[in-house]
């Protein structure tokens, strides 16, 4: 026998708001990493 799960459509909103605040979460961090790397990069090349 398998278990059906039920998914409500107030299931799926709470998915999908709780992924959205994880992307956002994600590009911010993507973003910092790349400003940073910019950064060092032109520290390491002496254009400071």
């Amino acid at each position: 026998m398998t278990a059906q799960i039920e998914v409500t459509p107030g299931d799926q909103v709470k998915r999908l708001k709780d992924l959205e605040a994880e992307n956002a979460r994600l590009r911010r961090a993507v973003s910092d990493l790349t400003l940073e790397k910019l950064i060092l990069k032109d520290a390491a090349s002496g254009n400071f």
